[in-house]
């Protein structure tokens, strides 16, 4: 699906994917700064860190841009300026790898926490509602709350 469909609106992470990689690979054949980089991936690595994927299914396409790269340049004719590119690319590449994963596990504690956070919000919410039923001698039924927010009062629908 990500790669099928091309409409942005009915495929967004999709489309991102496609254009972050696109800047991300022009942008290391170019010779942009490492901070550029990062930024260009920024939507990439913030989607991958919401998957829940370890590190490296994560950020593994970084290391596969060498490989794609390398097929770009590898039609220079010129076999020592091209060896000297590919050392320089593989530098990039490495960077930009240590630069997002940083990246990644920040928006990863960043995940974490507004997880923590609404886990403790139902928490308290379970709380205040156990509460109300002691409060109130403990003999009321409690009142049952319908997927679509309905409140039946704890009657049977």
């Amino acid at each position: 699906f990500l790669e099928s469909e091309k409409d942005r609106f009915r495929n967004p992470v999709g489309a991102m994917v496609g254009s972050s990689l696109e800047a991300v690979l022009d942008g290391l054949l170019a010779g942009v700064p490492d901070e550029e980089l990062a930024a260009r991936s920024d939507g990439l690595v913030r989607v991958r860190a919401v998957q829940d994927l370890g590190a490296a299914r994560a950020l593994g396409f970084v290391f596969s841009l060498r490989e794609v790269a390398r097929e770009i340049l590898g039609s220079d004719e010129d076999a020592v300026a091209v060896a000297q590119e590919l050392r320089e690319l593989d530098r990039r590449v490495d960077r930009l790898a240590l630069v997002l994963f940083e990246h990644y596990l920040a928006c990863r504690e960043e995940v974490i926490g507004i997880r923590a956070r609404e886990d403790r919000r139902r928490v308290a919410a379970a709380l205040r509602r156990l509460e109300r039923l002691e409060a109130a001698g403990g003999d009321e039924a409690p009142r049952r709350r319908e997927p679509g927010g309905v409140d039946k009062g704890g009657c049977e629908p």
